[in-house]
C-alpha cells in the first residue's frame, strides 16, 4: 500500500468513524471512547461476560461495523478473523447475548460486554468458554 493509498483508506475509515459515531449519539454511546477504540481500524478485543454471575463467558473481536450493529440490536455482534466476516452471536445456535452495558478498559484498546446469555456461550456446548484449567 503506498503512502496515498494508505493516507486515503485511513481518510475514508476516520470518515466512517465519524458517522458512525453521530449515529450512536442517539443511543447515549460516548463518542471519544468509541473513536479512541477504532481509530487505528484494528480488531479489538472484546471480553464478554455474564452480567449477574461476572464469569467470563468469552473473548472475541469487534471490528468498527459489528459494533455497531451490537448498539443498533441489543445483541453481541463480532468479527470472525478467520471467516472474515460479522457475525450475532447465536445466528445459528440460538444461544445469544443480550447487551446490558458495555465498557471500554483505561487504556481504550479492550472492550467489555456486559450480557444476559441464553445457552452455552462457548461452541463446545459449555458454560464458558474458559474451562481448560492451566493452573494449579
Amino acid at each position: 500500500m503506498t503512502d496515498k493509498n494508505s493516507s486515503e483508506y485511513y481518510n475514508d475509515y476516520n470518515s466512517k468513524i465519524i458517522k458512525t459515531i453521530e449515529n450512536f449519539s442517539r443511543f447515549g454511546v460516548i463518542e471519544d471512547n468509541i473513536r479512541k477504540l477504532f481509530e487505528s481500524g484494528m480488531l479489538v478485543p472484546t471480553i464478554v461476560q455474564d452480567s449477574e454471575t461476572n464469569e467470563v463467558l468469552m473473548l472475541a473481536y469487534s471490528n468498527l461495523e459489528s459494533f455497531e450493529k451490537t448498539i443498533v440490536s441489543g445483541y453481541s455482534n463480532f468479527y470472525s478473523r478467520s471467516r472474515k466476516k460479522l457475525w450475532q452471536k447465536g445466528e445459528t445456535s440460538g444461544h445469544v447475548q443480550k447487551i446490558v452495558s458495555i465498557h471500554s478498559d483505561c487504556d481504550n484498546d479492550t472492550i467489555l460486554f456486559k450480557v444476559i446469555q441464553t445457552g452455552p456461550a462457548c461452541h463446545t456446548g459449555h458454560r464458558s468458554c474458559f474451562f481448560n484449567k492451566l493452573f494449579p
